[in-house]
């Protein structure tokens, strides 16, 4: 509590009537709420308007629930003004500016939207701060910034399998513009369920059943794998190539039969001659 136990608690506030922090009707009503009588005295009856100092307030700084990174999104930023006037706003990320725009802020309470794109994930200072144009519209500096923490996801982790590592490159490079990917040859494939939950997307891209030695690139262990990480949630994509599905020996599998929604066991058509021969 502000008041010291025993004694009778009373506020006297001497104001000018212009809020330069925080919010004098919720305060107001928590006063109430706890029962303390607030007395004040009018220095706002004092001033002759035409001398009464201009003030700018970042009021509050609204950010979306869910912040991606790389992804867009608009921050709302409320201010109060003394009077009309031109006012440039900055929109920062830990201390670096991200966006500047220039606005015309009526007399009152007004909302401002600016578009911020965070790069990289992790805990992050979102701040805005408004300044008016000229610098004599405004008495109290400290109160035209406003700053939020918050935490933004890192990007979503993906194991990359490739079978034919000397193609790999352009995938690759469209997977790293929006993912954190690891690289591995066709013998990649996690062996437990805890090394598959690192990754949000698993991706097998021509990958055989079989190497061209007769050695196995997965076992039925690493298959089982698999089906329980897809089963989870996981996100499991195979893309096709001359040595995967049907000709890499997919057929027949845990992989086909529980996890993947084709079958591989691809019917050959028959071939009817065209021209009759009689002897």
């Amino acid at each position: 509590t502000l008041f010291p136990e025993g004694t009778l608690p009373r506020i006297v506030v001497a104001t000018d009537g212009l809020e330069t922090d925080g919010s004098l009707g919720a305060e107001s009503e928590t006063m109430q709420r706890f029962q303390v009588p607030v007395h004040w005295f009018d220095l706002g009856s004092t001033i002759d308007p035409a001398n009464r100092p201009n003030e700018l307030m970042v009021t509050k700084l609204e950010l979306p629930p869910a912040i991606q990174p790389k992804i867009p999104f608009k921050t709302t930023t409320r201010i109060k003004a003394s009077r009309a006037m031109r006012a440039k706003c900055e929109v920062q990320v830990e201390g670096i500016v991200e966006t500047t725009a220039e606005h015309d802020v009526p007399r009152g309470d007004s909302t401002l939207e600016h578009e911020l794109t965070i790069k990289e994930g992790g805990d992050k200072k979102i701040a805005v701060q408004c300044n008016p144009i000229d610098a004599k519209e405004d008495r109290f500096a400290s109160n035209n910034r406003y700053e939020l923490p918050v935490k933004v996801p890192e990007r979503p982790k993906v194991l990359y399998i490739e079978g034919e590592t000397r193609y790999q490159k352009n995938l690759a490079a469209a997977l790293q513009e929006d993912f954190d990917v690891e690289f591995r040859g066709p013998r990649g494939t996690p062996t437990s369920v805890t090394e598959a939950d690192k990754f949000d997307l698993i991706f097998l891209s021509d990958v055989p059943r079989v190497g061209p030695m007769g050695a196995e690139y997965l076992s039925s262990g690493q298959m089982r794998v698999l089906e329980q990480y897809a089963r989870k949630g996981g996100g499991l994509v195979f893309a096709g190539g001359e040595n995967s599905f049907g000709p890499g020996g997919w057929g027949q599998t845990i992989l086909e039969r529980e996890v993947l929604p084709v079958r591989l066991d691809v019917q050959r058509k028959e071939e009817t001659p065209n021209l009759a021969l009689m002897l």
